[in-house]
């Protein structure tokens, strides 16, 4: 997330008296001077793990490196949140600084040339940047942070919060909160890995995270469900990637990316363990985040899956206008899908700006639909979140054939069918009923210890 100026306040309960907030610029310099940070992270099985290292303070970001076998770099990829602190060890001068965030890889190989230049500059720490990482040239400084290879992966954090204590008089301690960005009505944007995500957002409570379906946007899905569930739960409804207000830096769409977009945005939102909750390509998402992401959502609800390329589906995307992966016809897709919601689709994907961008999105779709990936039964065996598999009975483009499969080869999943329903059933009121149940049924849940 990119970081703006934050908003201080003072804490007056662990300040002195006539303290005032400390400015965001004294925090700044001292991240930008400070050699070493302690990096606090959690183990998998929950105990607190702490290590110094050194750090760079670039571009609103810390980054540091560590060795893809170090105890912290698996800490990370269970849990990418983490605690960077930095200071002095004086008790009566200096100021202390702790930055909250969630880590993130660095691959970007202009930012790596980058860190790797302030590395050497700062820290006479010599590194050259291979594949997507760091690996160490002949350097003075012990080979901790590497592999056997001498490769170390490079981490980024956003701050989410920081916390500054001022030391000697007048004590003071200072929160700075990084906000996202609001529009009226609950519409918000939010930096996520040079993405621009936009999202709504209703209520209070457990999170439940609404993901909409394709050429779709969170507010043509969800207007009239987030009402409903905002009255119990805290609703967050992005636009995925490339669509509705949600930008796409890359040239290409996939649903495991969007998934790890998805894990990255409850890091960045801080959303703990929400429900996620997907339709049709909102589904595939969420079985995609259930596969790489285990233990990151609570629950899982796939409405209108697949989890094969059957022929059906294949034939009712071609009927759609898409003949082959990349390849549209546009007049046939205006037509099945009728002028009224076609001029309402294209007008709400606010990021697309002439109809040049519009086709090749059309085409970045028209691969991602149908190149869906069949997902072997070890892969959706290992999907280890309590999982509701619901379907309309006469869904056209998934069915209940892909519905039983899910349902047979995910261990905790639970099947609602939605009788006299087609790929639209997430319209009748049958299916927020079951969605409703499940939710709270599964609200409360811990996550699964893996066999």
């Amino acid at each position: 997330m990119s970081v703006a100026e934050p908003i201080a306040e003072l804490d007056e309960r662990f300040s002195s008296g006539g303290a005032t907030a400390r400015p965001w610029s004294d925090v700044q310099r001292a991240l930008e001077q400070a050699e070493i940070f302690w990096l606090s992270t959690v183990r998998r099985d929950g105990r607190p793990h702490v290590t110094p290292l050194p750090a760079i303070w670039l571009d609103g970001r810390l980054h540091f490196c560590t060795g893809p076998r170090e105890q912290k770099a698996k800490n990370i990829e269970a849990n990418p949140r983490c605690v960077l602190t930095t200071g002095s060890d004086r008790f009566l001068s200096g100021l202390d600084v702790v930055v909250e965030g969630s880590a993130v890889r660095v691959t970007d190989e202009p930012l790596l040339h980058r860190l790797a230049g302030l590395w050497e500059s700062k820290l006479n720490w010599p590194y050259e940047v291979v594949d997507g990482a760091f690996r160490e040239r002949s350097s003075a400084i012990a080979g901790a942070e590497f592999d056997a290879r001498g490769v170390a992966h490079v981490f980024s954090v956003s701050p989410s919060k920081v916390l500054a204590f001022g030391k000697g008089e007048p004590f003071s301690q200072t929160r700075y909160r990084f906000q996202t960005s609001r529009a009226p009505g609950g519409s918000r944007t939010v930096e996520v890995d040079g993405m621009t995500v936009h999202f709504l957002e209703r209520g209070e409570g457990v999170p439940v995270v609404l993901l909409h379906g394709g050429l779709a946007t969170a507010a043509m899905s969800w207007i009239d469900a987030m009402p409903v569930l905002a009255g119990r739960y805290r609703v967050v409804a992005p636009d995925s990637r490339g669509h509705g207000g949600t930008d796409n830096p890359a040239d290409h769409l996939g649903y495991d990316q969007m998934a790890d977009d998805v894990a990255r945005l409850i890091d960045v939102l801080e959303l703990d363990r929400p429900v996620v909750l997907g339709y049709s390509d909102g589904a595939q998402i969420a079985l995609e985040l259930g596969m790489r992401h285990p233990g990151r959502a609570r629950a899982l609800i796939l409405g209108g899956a697949v989890s094969e390329p059957h022929d059906t589906y294949l034939e009712g995307l071609h009927s759609w206008g898409f003949p082959s992966p990349g390849e549209v016809d546009l007049d046939l897709v205006a037509e099945e899908f009728g002028e009224e919601f076609y001029r309402q689709t294209r007008a709400a994907h606010a990021t697309i700006r002439d109809e040049q961008e519009w086709l090749g999105f059309l085409r970045q779709i028209s691969r991602l639909w149908l190149t869906v990936p069949r997902y072997g039964e070890s892969q959706l065996a290992s999907i280890t979140e309590p999982t509701l598999v619901i379907t309309g009975d006469r869904d056209e483009m998934a069915g209940l054939d892909q519905a039983l499969r899910l349902y047979r080869h995910i261990p905790r999943a639970e099947l609602a069918v939605i009788p006299d329903a087609d790929h639209a059933a997430a319209a009748q009121p049958l299916f927020w009923d079951a969605t409703r149940t499940f939710i709270e049924r599964h609200s409360t849940s811990t996550p699964a210890t893996p066999g």
